[in-house]
C-alpha cells in the first residue's frame, strides 16, 4: 500500500511504513514485478533513490487502492 500512497517512496520510508524488513520488501516489489506484471522503476535521486509504478500489470489500480485499506485493517485485527 505504501509504494502506491506515498509521493516518491525511498526504501526507509516504506520500511517504516510496513514496519518489515528491507529484505523482505526488495523480495516483494520483486513479486510485483514477475508474478503481476507491474513495472515498478528505481530512480535514482541524490544519496537515496526513491520507487515509482509505471504500470500495475494486471492490477486495476483505483480497486486496489479502494479495497487495499479493508483488507490492512482486517489483517491487524488477526495479528495485532
Amino acid at each position: 500500500m505504501a509504494l502506491a500512497t506515498i509521493n516518491q517512496p525511498t526504501m526507509n520510508q516504506l520500511h517504516n511504513k510496513a514496519l518489515i524488513p528491507v529484505p523482505t520488501i526488495r523480495r516483494y516489489i520483486a513479486q510485483l514485478r514477475s508474478e503481476y506484471g507491474m513495472i515498478i522503476q528505481y530512480v535514482t535521486a541524490g544519496d537515496e533513490g526513491y520507487y515509482r509504478i509505471m504500470d500495475w500489470g494486471f492490477i486495476d489500480r483505483d480497486e486496489f487502492l479502494y479495497k487495499a485499506p479493508s483488507l490492512i485493517n482486517s489483517q491487524n485485527e488477526i495479528h495485532g
